[in-house]
């Protein structure tokens, strides 16, 4: 019954999910009716598609993205930085190349 349905409940027809019912409990004495056919199963597909996520939860994890910068950082900082001095002089129209 939803919440904006105000019929009283013995007015509601409400329609079975499926055919048979392999929902319910089986009562004593009953046997259970099981499914007959199954969907195959794409293993490769799926394995792919799992892989997939594992490696966009790695790109997209704080922890690993701010151990990445750290180590960038620590790369950038130990590499001396490169002076042209020429080319600077150019950039800032100071001397013609």
């Amino acid at each position: 019954m939803g919440v904006f349905d105000r019929r009283p409940r013995h007015l509601l027809q409400l329609r079975s999910s499926c055919e048979c019912s392999v929902r319910r409990t089986p009562k004593a004495g009953e046997r259970s009716i099981a499914p007959r056919v199954l969907a195959p199963v794409d293993i490769a597909r799926l394995g792919k598609t799992i892989a997939a996520t594992v490696e966009r939860v790695k790109e997209s994890d704080p922890k690993t993205l701010r151990a990445r910068i750290a180590e960038l950082e620590r790369q950038l900082a130990a590499k001396p930085p490169e002076v042209r001095v020429p080319e600077l002089l150019a950039a800032l129209g100071l001397r013609k190349p």
